[in-house]
């Protein structure tokens, strides 16, 4: 009960509050690998980034076949730009769901930074088939055809990814930018 509540508190933005009771539902049930993931969730939601590692280490320590606390750990260590870190923790993600357009996602974007053109575009791909509607992993593909060279296949990939999220700006500046080419 308290987890659940933690996590709608968290989910509604107040995060400190909702650590507060994921540290009180780890005293009534120390070794509850869902505390360690929402807490670390939460502290990378903060930019807390070591302590949300930490936590993610713990919960993976308590099932390391467990999909989420593996990629909740890359997306950490991206974010810190621990790029080989990253990826090994997208390989053990992917190696425990393989079905999961975000890991994929994840593993382009780490590889795009790690210079791994062709790589990335075969992770983001892999997205690609897994989800379609994916326009996170559609403009990360533009952006590597871009390194490549490939204009007109990266206007199309920037093209597809402000026509699922017409919301989102940088697809817009995306496609107005790869014109330019």
């Amino acid at each position: 009960m308290l987890l659940r509540t933690a996590v709608d508190t968290g989910g509604a933005g107040d995060y400190r509050r909702a650590l507060d009771m994921l540290n009180d539902a780890e005293k009534a049930s120390p070794g509850e690998r869902r505390i360690y993931l929402m807490r670390g969730y939460f502290l990378f939601q903060m930019g807390l980034f070591d302590d949300a590692l930490a936590d993610y280490d713990r919960a993976i320590k308590l099932n390391p076949d467990a999909y989420l606390p593996w990629y909740r750990k890359a997306e950490c260590l991206f974010g810190l730009n621990r790029l080989d870190e990253a990826l090994q923790c997208v390989d053990s993600a992917v190696g425990t769901n393989p079905d999961d357009y975000r890991i994929w996602e994840l593993g382009g974007r780490v590889l795009a930074l790690m210079d791994r053109v062709d790589d990335a575009l075969t992770a983001f791909e892999q997205a690609l088939k897994l989800n379609s509607k994916a326009d996170f992993s559609w403009s990360g593909r533009g952006y590597a055809l871009v390194v490549k060279g490939s204009y007109g296949e990266a206007l199309e990939c920037a093209k597809k990814a402000a026509e699922l999220n017409p919301d989102v700006d940088a697809y817009r500046r995306q496609v107005e930018l790869i014109k330019s080419f």
